[in-house]
């Protein structure tokens, strides 16, 4: 495509076109699939190529070596990665540069219309390409600190058309069995005036994939690394979410004396409810329904929130007066 656009642009004085060069190599299916798949890499383009030179001493060697070659006129050998992800943008560029220049009665400028269209709509695929790639490499990484009791499910089976959708450190404030949203909102004012209340708590990290839910708590290992252990796993189709407003006491002197108090009034509770069982629920399965109870800023909370299709109620306790 260069040569081609350089002979047009050596051969006449006022270049009117250049969308049909272009056109004839980007509308090949060949050419959309290897520039998606390529730029779609980019995100964790660096990473392999910092482990690649890390792990392999032959290749760091050739590295090294390549660095000092004139044909890199002195740049860094990943400037060169980035630079066929890049033309495509600087084609779109130069395509509605000629389109604001063009008569508007020119023969050229659907065409022109035509190909900006194009290389758009190639460059969106590109994007979520990459989004989907740094997903599942964000994924893997963390799915494989899971340690699951007994060996329940395979590492390889979670890999298998999932996404990571959010994941978080979050403070509970306690495992409970409830069956009603009454003896939540008791249980909070109790909790909210026990002077003991802080010591209850302890940090989980959720993670959420598109159907499965992972409560999990951080171990460390003799040699110094850490793991996940899960404490809960669930299809995300058996969990509700509910975010209530922590409310505090309006005794100003609590507050004065107690600024772990202070801080407890500016946070959110997030309500894991994992139901036992899809079917209808009666008598002593209503009472087996887990019950998780985190604390959570307000920002935290609505992400959150929003992973969830079912219908998340907010609502906020009661005053103690």
């Amino acid at each position: 495509m260069i040569v081609a656009l350089n002979e047009r642009i050596n051969n006449f004085l006022l270049i009117e076109n250049l969308f049909d060069i272009m056109k004839e190599i980007i509308s090949t299916e060949r050419f959309q699939k290897v520039y998606i798949d390529y730029a779609g890499e980019k995100s964790t383009q660096k990473e392999n190529y910092d482990n690649l030179r890390k792990n392999n001493k032959k290749f760091d060697y050739l590295m090294n070596k390549l660095n000092y070659n004139p044909i890199l006129e002195g740049k860094d050998i990943q400037i060169y990665f980035i630079a066929p992800i890049q033309r495509l943008s600087r084609y779109k560029l130069l395509t509605d540069a000629i389109l604001n220049i063009l008569p508007k009665d020119s023969a050229y400028t659907e065409d022109g219309k035509s190909l900006s269209n194009l290389i758009n709509k190639i460059l969106k695929k590109a994007n979520r390409k990459a989004a989907e790639t740094l997903n599942f490499s964000e994924a893997v990484k963390l799915l494989l600190l899971l340690k699951f009791q007994n060996n329940e499910i395979k590492l390889h089976q979670l890999f298998q058309n999932r996404e990571l959708l959010f994941h978080s450190d979050l403070l509970s404030v306690k495992s409970v069995f409830m069956s009603k949203k009454e003896e939540i909102h008791n249980s909070l004012k109790r909790n909210k005036n026990n002077d003991s209340q802080i010591q209850q708590f302890s940090i989980y990290h959720v993670i959420l994939l598109t159907d499965l839910l992972f409560i999990c708590k951080k171990e460390e290992n003799q040699g110094g690394s850490f793991f996940y252990k899960v404490i809960q796993k669930a299809e995300k189709s058996r969990v509700q979410l509910e975010m209530c407003e922590w409310e505090e006491s309006n005794d100003d002197q609590s507050c004065q004396d107690n600024r772990e108090t202070d801080i407890a009034s500016k946070l959110f509770l997030l309500i894991f409810t994992i139901l036992r069982d899809n079917s209808n629920r009666r008598g002593i399965n209503r009472m087996l329904n887990t019950k998780y109870m985190f604390a959570c800023t307000k920002s935290e909370g609505e992400i959150w929130m929003k992973n969830f299709e079912n219908d998340c109620p907010v609502f906020a306790l009661e005053s103690d007066e």
